[in-house]
């Protein structure tokens, strides 16, 4: 009786005391999604850049283009009235085009156009790339077109990288269409953008703040260490299981210092010869003796 009561407490307190779950699994991409959700889409920048230069260089007369500026998720083009500028003029224009009306304010010595910049770079939310060869391939084109490159920063995340710099020139508007098409593919975005007229007609003086967003290499190698270090120390273990082994060698017994060594007999050394002797008959010697003489004659 006693031991079915204690067999029932102890599935009693086991009921009562559940253990607690565990906390879900930290997402190593939560920065990155982050970032990316929140990025804005540089074509999306360059393209309403584009449009506000070219609006900002059709103003009419006694307005002043004075700058297109990345406002926070907004994108901006500025004018000024001159010593000759009428606001009746400026709400004339406006009337013309009808689509920029919701976007413009108009006080008695400024006009103002504010677009909202609504995509961003969530298509990269599930998918991440490698930071190279894409960096140095958007850099190098740059530079190759006549943009000077300056300020690049790299910050270091735990699962992804973010690479900054800075490209300025004085140009044309149509170069933003090449870098529309440059960073399209790309999860690149844009954190600043200046345009100002430069003086030449035409021309502008542009500034944009570009950051590309990609795989960290330390955290490739983080992931696959374990399946490097198995490698290392599996493959020689298995390569001294398969591989052919000789076999033991023989012991070489000791000799004794004064242990007698046997050797070989030596074959008998050859016998010597007796020495040819080689006799001449009388006439030979005689021929020998005149010849001799009529030499010391002469």
């Amino acid at each position: 009786m006693v031991t079915s009561i204690g067999i029932a407490g102890s599935y009693a307190y086991r009921g009562v005391t559940k253990p607690e779950p565990l906390p879900p699994p930290v997402d190593p991409y939560l920065a990155y999604r982050t970032a990316v959700n929140q990025s804005l889409l540089a074509p999306e920048i360059l393209h309403h850049a584009l449009s506000l230069g070219a609006i900002g260089s059709g103003l009419p007369y006694g307005w002043q283009f004075k700058t297109v500026s990345l406002q926070g998720d907004t994108i901006n083009l500025t004018a000024e009235r001159t010593p000759d500028g009428q606001r009746t003029v400026i709400m004339s224009w406006l009337k013309q085009y009808p689509q920029l009306l919701p976007y413009s304010q108009v006080s008695l010595e400024s006009l103002s156009m504010t677009i909202p910049l609504l995509q961003t770079l969530q298509k990269w939310h599930d998918k991440i790339m490698p930071i190279e060869p894409s960096l140095s391939s958007v850099i190098d084109t740059q530079v190759a077109l006549g943009w000077q490159m300056t300020d690049l920063t790299t910050d270091n995340g735990l699962v992804s990288i973010t690479s900054r710099w800075t490209a300025t020139k004085e140009t044309a508007l149509s170069e933003l269409v090449s870098f529309h098409q440059m960073v399209s593919q790309l999860p690149v975005t844009i954190t600043q953008l200046d345009i100002t007229p430069s003086g030449t007609v035409g021309y502008f003086n542009i500034q944009i703040r570009f950051a590309l967003m990609g795989q960290n290499k330390r955290f490739i190698m983080k992931k696959y260490m374990k399946w490097i270090v198995l490698c290392v120390v599996t493959l020689p273990a298995i390569g001294y299981l398969f591989y052919p082994q000789s076999s033991a060698p023989t012991p070489v017994p000791p000799v004794s210092q004064y242990q007698s060594i046997a050797t070989s007999s030596l074959p008998e050394p050859p016998q010597s010869h007796p020495s040819i002797v080689i006799k001449l008959d009388s006439n030979a010697e005689k021929i020998i003796q005149k010849s001799m003489s009529w030499f010391k004659e002469n």
